[in-house]
């Protein structure tokens, strides 16, 4: 059990009483305790028992719009990767519940899921899950801090701490979620410049950036800053640089999936309306349905190839260098509402650039 208790130390006695309240039958004679600070974010919760929680960042109150994010959920996983962690859930979540059999994975109107048996689903259901609210925001904070510590190689039972939670923000591309109050309690920001009244020209600074666009500013230089040979692959789990080469078993992984030879002079170059051919490489597209899919980090299915933009149209294709890494799921979905895809994962063609610049970068794609 994990609980906060208010202390009332007697110095003349030298004891210390502390209010259990409701949980004094939970105690008993001679029992031992251990007994710590109330850590920085814990201390805004009430006295009492605390959740049981794998992740103490689960409980932080300020990262609550990040954890909200439908952003920062689908880079770790979408809803469906939510599901899959809370089937692993081996009792129902109801504290009215005295069963653990027949258990069912039900999802909320917001999205969120709950581990219940037949009998509590059916109770909350009518409800709306309202009762339940908080127990299911519990698992999206609990499965997103889980799909950190594993995406970073963590060990189990390691605690994500908010570094390590910021790490993977900018490397995921969700570091604009991440609220600047956080950042600012393990890397000193400057405060706001707050204006009022009439200002002069002459007082206003063109170069003062606020907290929000340095911290967007330094992760930007973060990614740019990573070698292009230091990428993860599947047989390989990372990529090490020794001497500026790569080791040997690095080499023998990056064997290229794709050799380009270039025609300075096509003749096809010289016609007023030549006849467009399509390039077809199946070794260059097997290699990008390996790799993780563009929306939800998953290993993708498909290759998928550009539409709008200009490319792709009916009974036509874009040519197979014109391709992104993308699962079933993400695929249909894309084909849906390419608009919808877009405003959530970003345009296709950023996305192609960085698969043209990750095949470049660990030899998938290398000269002839």
């Amino acid at each position: 059990m994990r609980a906060i208790f208010t202390a009332f130390p007697q110095q003349a006695a030298r004891v210390m009483l502390l209010k259990t309240g409701r949980l004094t039958h939970r105690f008993r004679d001679g029992q031992r305790l251990f007994i710590t600070d109330v850590p920085p974010h814990l201390r805004e919760l009430p006295a009492g028992e605390l959740p049981e929680v794998r992740q103490m960042l689960a409980t932080e109150s300020a990262l609550a719009s990040f954890f909200q994010s439908e952003r920062v959920i689908m880079r770790a996983g979408g809803r469906e990767a939510l599901k899959r962690y809370t089937d692993k859930i081996p009792g129902c979540q109801s504290v009215e519940s005295d069963h653990n059999t027949n258990l069912v994975t039900s999802m909320t109107k917001d999205g969120d899921v709950l581990r219940l048996c037949w009998s509590c689903d059916n109770v909350h259901y009518l409800r709306g899950y309202r009762e339940l609210t908080e127990t299911a925001a519990q698992n999206r904070r609990e499965w997103i801090l889980d799909y950190v510590r594993l995406s970073l190689r963590l060990p189990e039972g390691h605690q994500v701490t908010l570094p390590e939670l910021f790490c993977w923000a900018v490397m995921n591309d969700a570091v604009s979620e991440f609220p600047v109050d956080i950042v600012n309690r393990f890397y000193p920001l400057p405060n706001d410049e707050v204006l009022s009244g009439t200002l002069k020209e002459a007082d206003i600074s063109p170069w003062s950036i606020s907290a929000r666009q340095l911290v967007d500013k330094k992760a930007g230089e973060g990614i740019a800053a990573v070698p292009p040979d230091m990428h993860p692959v599947v047989e390989e789990q990372s990529l090490i640089k020794t001497d500026g080469r790569l080791n040997k078993a690095v080499r023998k992984v990056a064997k290229p999936a794709l050799r380009i030879s270039v025609d300075e002079d096509p003749p096809a170059g010289h016609m007023r309306k030549p006849k467009m051919l399509r390039l077809e490489m199946p070794e260059y597209t097997q290699w990008v349905k390996c790799q993780p899919c563009c929306g939800c980090g998953q290993t993708a299915d498909d290759p998928h190839h550009l539409i709008n933009h200009g490319f792709g149209g009916t009974g036509t294709k874009a040519c197979d260098l014109l391709v992104i890494p993308l699962c079933r799921v993400c695929h249909n979905q894309l084909h849906a509402d390419t608009n919808e895809w877009e405003k959530q994962h970003g345009s296709q063609l950023l996305w192609l650039a960085r698969t043209l610049n990750r095949a470049s970068g660990i030899g998938a794609i290398a000269r002839a």
